[in-house]
C-alpha cells in the first residue's frame, strides 16, 4: 500500500478561533484528516513567534502539546512527539483515510495553556506532512486564529503613594499595565459610535 503524498490532507480549527492578545491559559485545537494511509508518516506543527513555545513533557506547564487519534473504534496512533524551538513533530504510527489526528496546543488549558501573542491580527499555525519519514515535508495549510485587543476592564493600575494625609499637596503617580494590545484604532471607533 502506498502512503499519501507529502503535503496532502486537510487541517481545520476544531476549537476556539479567537483569543485576546496577551491572554494566558489558551487551548487551541486542530484536526488533521489525511487523503490516504499515513503509516510511518509525520505531521508537523509550527507555532508562530510571540506565542508560548510548545512543549510535550510537562502537563501543567504552559505550551503543553498533545496529539491523538479522534477515531474511537478504528484508532489511528501516534508516536512520541518531539519539539525544536516552535516546531512540533508528530510521528504517525498508523492512520488511514477517514481517520484523523487531533492536536491540542495548550492541552487542557489553565496552567497548561498557551500565552497568546501581544499584538492583534491573524496568527497562523502552519502544518506540513510527510507521507513517510524519509519524505521531504510539504505544507498542507494553516490553522488560523484571530487575536483581538485586550478585553474591556482588563489590565491593572498601581497608585503611588498608597495613602496621603488629608489636606496635603502631593504628586500621585498612576501606572497602568495593559493585559494585552490596546489598539488606538479600536478606541477611535468607539468614539465615532458615541458621536453618532
Amino acid at each position: 500500500m502506498i502512503n499519501a503524498a507529502p503535503g496532502t490532507g486537510a487541517i481545520s480549527v476544531a476549537g476556539i478561533s479567537e483569543v485576546t492578545s496577551g491572554s494566558s491559559g489558551n487551548q487551541l485545537v486542530f484536526d488533521y484528516a489525511p487523503t490516504g494511509t499515513m503509516d510511518g508518516g509525520e505531521l508537523i506543527l509550527t507555532v508562530p513567534s510571540g506565542w508560548t513555545a510548545p512543549q510535550v513533557t510537562a502537563a501543567g506547564t504552559a505550551g503543553y502539546t498533545t496529539a491523538a487519534s479522534t477515531d474511537k473504534i478504528l484508532r489511528g496512533s501516534v508516536g512520541t512527539l518531539t519539539v525544536i524551538d516552535q516546531v512540533v513533530t508528530i510521528p504517525i504510527t498508523s492512520l488511514a483515510s477517514g481517520q484523523s489526528i487531533r492536536v491540542r496546543y495548550g492541552s487542557g488549558s489553565g496552567s497548561s495553556g498557551a500565552v497568546a501573542q501581544g499584538i492583534t491580527g491573524y496568527a497562523n499555525f502552519e502544518f506540513s506532512t510527510k507521507g513517510k519519514s524519509d519524505d521531504t515535508a510539504a505544507s498542507i495549510g494553516r490553522g488560523t486564529v484571530y487575536v483581538t485587543n485586550a478585553s474591556d476592564g482588563s489590565g491593572s493600575a498601581a497608585i503611588t503613594p498608597a495613602s496621603i494625609s488629608a489636606g496635603s499637596t502631593q504628586d500621585i503617580d498612576i501606572v497602568f499595565t495593559a493585559a494585552g494590545n490596546m489598539d488606538e484604532r479600536r478606541e477611535k471607533k468607539r468614539q465615532n459610535k458615541k458621536k453618532t
